[in-house]
This record gives C-alpha cells, structure tokens and sequence, in this order.
C-alpha cells in the first residue's frame, strides 16, 4: 500500500534486512525513481526460495552490503520503463536483484531492464514470480506418450518423479 509523504515524495513499503541471521524489517521508503536503462515495476508476488533464506543467514556466497531489501526474484506490473509496455505483468530475476542491489520484497522495486521478462497475458503473478524458480522442482522430461501430449523434452509437474 504505497502513500505519500508530507513532502509529497511517494513513500512504499519494503523489507529491509538489517543484520545476517535475523528477520528483516517492514519500513516506509521512497518509490525508486525511474532511470534509463531500468524498469519501475509495482510487486505483486515476490519468491521466498533457498537461496533467499542462505542469503539471510549469511550463508551464500554472495551477499549485498547491509542494509538492503531480499528478495531475488518475483512478478508484477510495469509502471515505468522504455523498455517493457507500461502495463504488463513482469517476472524479474537475475542482474544481482536480491543480491548487489534491492530486491524483490518491496512494494516497488527498479530493475535493469535485462532482468524484466514480459510474462503472458492472463498469468497469475504467483505463478509468474516462480516460472523455472529452484524453489518448484520440475518432474521428470517430458516423452511422447499418449499421457504426455506435448513434445519430448519439456517438463511437467504433472510428472512427478517416482
């Protein structure tokens, strides 16, 4: 829920970890100003997968400077960018979101633009935020088979490994 200051500085909400092996902490901070190069997008749906837990245990190989927002991959919907339509729901991920700079569990976060995938029309932001996450393991590779239907190699949760 983003508000605006006295100042009329548009203010949102953002989980900043303060200290490894600790939770982070809900704060009011500013909306990102958009920048060339860089997408604005309003969050939707944000991962909470392994490595984001190693990251604030400190037990990843690379962690970003403290203070800083978690947060290595979600989904949401463009505000600004010169890139991506205003508009359309996004994953992002990658390009040190999470890592070298602010993460994904903040109510606006601003992304290079090389981390911003449009998603399909239609797609739930839940399901947008974890397409090929390591937090939902796939089945097995996909064979032709009168079960299966779709072309050998793609995978299926509806596979599951036995």
């Amino acid at each position: 829920m983003s508000s605006t200051s006295a100042a009329s500085t548009p203010t949102s909400r953002a989980l900043i970890l303060e200290e490894f092996g600790t939770l982070p902490r809900l704060v009011e901070r500013a909306v990102p100003e958009p920048q060339p190069g860089h997408t604005l997008v309003r969050m939707k749906a944000a991962t909470v997968a392994h490595l984001d837990l190693n990251v604030l245990d400190g037990q990843f190989g690379i962690l970003p400077d403290l203070p800083s927002v978690p947060g290595t991959q979600g989904s949401g919907i463009v505000l600004a960018s010169g890139t991506h339509p205003e508009g359309a729901l996004v994953r992002v991920r990658g390009e040190g979101l999470g890592l070298s700079r602010a993460g994904a569990w903040a109510e606006h976060v601003l992304v290079p633009d090389s981390a911003v995938e449009v998603m399909p029309e239609g797609t739930d932001p839940a399901l947008a935020c974890i397409y090929f996450s390591p937090s939902a393991p796939p089945g097995p590779p996909c064979t032709r088979s009168p079960k299966c239907g779709r072309a050998s190699g793609s995978w299926s949760p509806a596979h599951p490994v036995r």
